[in-house]
């Protein structure tokens, strides 16, 4: 894949990924929207392709607070094996 916003996952990248979408999943939940979502976290390997936009970390009003990792983040992920591009976001 030859795209500079996108960079290759490695093994250590793996956890953190799936990080963002069991967070999905869990809004999902919330929801009650589980017939709309069907992702098997056990896709996200090494040498697949992802890109992330987050707030984490960034101030939220002039208060001192700060956005956490998964307060409003988006996610695509390109899974090599099945060729398809997954995009998830939260944006509080």
């Amino acid at each position: 894949m030859e795209d500079s916003q996108y960079r290759m996952i490695t093994e250590s990248d793996v956890e953190d990924i799936k990080g963002y979408f069991s967070d999905f999943q869990r809004w999902m939940e919330a929801a009650n929207r589980m017939e709309e979502y069907d992702f098997d976290e056990s896709c996200i390997t090494a040498g697949d392709y992802v890109r992330i936009r987050t707030k984490e970390g960034k101030p939220i009003g002039s208060e001192g607070h700060t956005y956490g990792k998964y307060d409003n983040y988006t996610l695509y992920f390109f899974d090599v094996d099945s060729n398809v591009l997954f995009y998830i976001h939260s944006n509080i």
